[in-house]
């Protein structure tokens, strides 16, 4: 049985995204940013804009969809299969929560959510351009890092 503890930060915080090291994807920086939580030193930054193809292509909208990189529009067009796939290329599951589930069942989703960071597994948000990192009062208070700072939610 899991006791809740009230507070609980991960203890790797930085910069999700190093812009002046070429770095300019934030759905790539996160991934990484899990990576590394989990001890895994060959998924880095570049291995993801590998995998994603935001290494190899460029992108021009025919509608208005304004985007920073072809893995969101991947993200825009299936978020579930474009996060699966991404992460099973590394051996590793993944799982997408649409903003409905979530409203749905938002105390059970805050109970998983506080159990990664509680396990020092950050857990990737905002379609993919943020990662939680830290929660308050058993979880009323979420931090986050975003591609260049953290804050609260």
């Amino acid at each position: 049985m899991t006791t809740k503890r009230r507070n609980n930060i991960i203890s790797t915080i930085h910069r999700v995204v190093t812009s002046e090291h070429g770095e300019n994807y934030s759905i790539n920086g996160c991934a990484k940013y899990v990576m590394e939580c989990l001890g895994e030193k060959n998924y880095d930054y570049w291995f993801f804009t590998g995998i994603t193809g935001d290494l190899f292509t460029q992108h021009y909208s025919y509608t208005n969809f304004v985007a920073e990189s072809v893995s969101d529009y991947l993200f825009e067009e299936d978020p579930a299969r474009f996060v699966e796939e991404t992460f099973s290329k590394c051996g590793y599951a993944a799982t997408f929560v649409s903003s409905e589930e979530l409203k749905n069942n938002t105390d059970m989703y805050l109970q998983m959510l506080t159990e990664y960071i509680y396990r020092g597994i950050p857990v990737i948000g905002g379609n993919m351009r943020n990662v939680f990192v830290e929660y308050e009062d058993y979880g009323k208070v979420l931090l986050q890092l975003t591609t260049l700072y953290k804050s609260k939610l």
